[in-house]
């Protein structure tokens, strides 16, 4: 058996090649056909994840096409609103521009039909009016109403809104416009057409505003310029703004544009009899700025005089807008002046000189130098003698007057000690007060000298001090004092009476003013006027105070007291 292997192994070793070729090509199909597998699953999967990714592009195809319509659609909706906007703006400028009420409501009316897709329709005014716009049917012109409130409806030619035009409460009108379908009532932009209902009542509220406005400058224009006063308004750069014909006619000429109001020098205001006063007059405006302020000038060539009246014009917020002038003729009321001035002191002169006669022949016949009077003879010629006297008094105040109005008060300057003048003026003054139950005292301790007409000082304190004891009462008390504060000496006479009113306080330097209280007492009403003009004169002032304790009246004068040159009395 052995030899009989041992015969076959050739044989064997033939094969053995063979197989393993064979088995080597089995495993490499093997391979072949797992490798074919493994590409076909994947090719399997490749394919499924093909399917999905074209699933997952039809999903998002149709996402995109919803998106994109939705896109479509917010962009033709923002059109339309941007198409609102535009209509809205462009009506708003035309109405904010526009004057006339018809105008308005037809661009307006224009606008709702716009923005509502309407064809026409109609505003009712309050007044009664009717404005139609478009396609109005004639059913909806006749029924268009002017009451609040929105409402709206079918129609035979679809349908109709009604939107109140209210401007606050007021209700000026209402729109009515169609449209198409009653399907369309949803689709009406309702915050865009009220605005602009809204617009056009505003625009209807400025229209009537502005022509009332108009009217009252017609108005206030005509009744400037009817006025005789000139007038003109400046702002507070010195520019005119308004202005009356007077002030054009007669002022213009001589002043330039301005009124004056921008002269600063000589040659700016040639006309001007007193250039240097009226210079000084107007830089005090610009300079002190005071409230109100009144000045005099007189025009060189024509010789018309006029008063300025200067008062600033402030806002309702009190904001300075300017400063109004009225400039007044008073050329015939100073010649009316002058006149009486000139009467007054030809009648004083020609009175007086008969008047001292008079009481000089009563004085002799009441000494018995025409035989012994019986006391009734003697009673009835002391009331002669005290009238005519009182009337001398008054033709004496009436001279001063008029010399002090025409510029020929006499002064005649010397020194002379002010505190004993004071003392006899007060003595002089005794008799008077006792009768009264009045006291008059003066607080004066060292003697103080000033330059001055002693006569005209004297008569100063004769006034002040009567003055005093008629309004002092009973019991009551006039004390008189002296002051010397720096370069002003102060001469005070005080009485203890109820004082003076003080709406009177303005008026008690007027010639013949006489308050509510001084009317029961006898006098005129000059003594005070004759105080303040002979203060005048001294380049000196009067003042006045009062209070619950009687009237102080104080007389100013400079130290040394400025005394011009005596001039001759007439």
């Amino acid at each position: 058996m052995t030899t009989a292997l041992m015969a076959e192994a050739p044989e064997v070793d033939r094969v053995a090649p063979a197989l393993l070729v064979a088995i080597a090509a089995i495993a490499s199909l093997i391979a072949s056909v797992r490798a074919v597998r493994r590409e076909r699953h994947a090719l399997v999967e490749q394919r499924d994840v093909a399917r999905r990714l074209a699933e997952s592009l039809e999903a998002r195809k149709a996402e995109l096409f919803d998106q994109n319509a939705e896109l479509r659609a917010l962009l033709a909706e923002r059109a339309r609103g941007q198409e609102r906007i535009e209509t809205l703006y462009r009506v708003g400028q035309r109405l904010a521009g526009e004057l006339d009420p018809d105008v308005i409501v037809r661009v307006g009316l224009a606008g709702l039909c716009a923005l509502a897709g309407s064809a026409g329709g109609v505003v009712a005014l309050r007044d009664g009016r009717r404005v139609t716009f478009g396609d109005c049917p004639d059913e909806l012109l006749e029924a268009a109403d002017c009451v609040p409130g929105i409402s709206m409806g079918a129609a035979p030619w679809g349908a109709w809104v009604r939107l109140p035009v209210i401007s606050g409460r007021a209700v000026l009108g209402a729109a009515h416009i169609t449209l198409p379908d009653v399907a369309d009532i949803p689709n009406l932009d309702g915050p865009a057409v009220s605005h602009l209902a809204g617009q056009i009542a505003v625009a209807l509220d400025h229209a009537e505003a502005f022509h009332a406005a108009h009217r009252q400058t017609g108005i206030i224009r005509a009744v400037l310029d009817a006025t005789p006063d000139a007038i003109h308004l400046v702002d507070n750069d010195g520019a005119v703004v308004l202005s009356n014909a007077p002030f054009r006619q007669l002022l213009v000429p001589v002043l330039g544009p301005s009124g004056g109001v921008d002269a600063r020098c000589r040659e700016d205001v040639p006309n001007v009899a007193d250039p240097d006063a009226f210079l000084r007059d107007i830089a005090q405006l610009r300079e002190a700025d005071p409230q109100e302020a009144i000045h005099q000038f007189t025009v060189d060539d024509s010789g018309r005089s006029f008063v300025r009246f200067a008062a600033p014009v402030l806002d309702r917020e009190g904001q300075r807008l300017g400063r109004l002038f009225v400039h007044r003729d008073v050329t015939a009321e100073r010649e009316a002046d002058r006149v009486k001035d000139e009467f007054l002191a030809l009648v004083s002169h020609e009175l007086r000189t008969p008047l001292t006669s008079v009481i000089g022949y009563l004085e002799l016949v009441l000494d018995g130098e025409a035989g012994e009077l019986s006391p009734p003879q003697s009673r009835f010629l002391e009331v002669s003698e005290r009238n005519a006297r009182r009337l001398l008094r008054l033709v004496g105040d009436l001279l001063v007057v008029a010399q002090a109005e025409a510029g020929r008060l006499g002064l005649t300057a010397d020194e002379h000690d002010l505190s004993a003048l004071i003392a006899e003026r007060v003595e002089a003054a005794g008799p008077t007060a006792h009768a009264a139950g009045v006291t008059v005292r003066a607080t004066i301790t060292e003697p103080v000298a000033i330059t001055a007409d002693r006569e005209r000082i004297g008569q100063v304190l004769d006034n002040l001090i009567g003055n005093a004891i008629r309004h002092a009462g009973d019991d009551g008390e006039v004390v008189v004092s002296l002051d010397r504060d720096g370069n002003e000496t102060r001469l005070v006479v005080a009485d203890s009476g109820p004082g003076i009113p003080d709406d009177e306080l303005p008026h008690v330097f007027q010639r013949f003013y006489r308050g509510a209280r001084a009317v029961s007492s006898p006098g005129t009403g000059l003594g005070l006027s004759i105080c303040q003009l002979i203060a005048d004169a001294h380049d000196g002032r009067m003042e006045v105070s009062t209070g619950s304790g009687g009237a102080a009246f104080t007389l100013v004068l400079p130290t040394p007291a400025a005394v011009p040159a005596a001039a001759p009395a007439p």
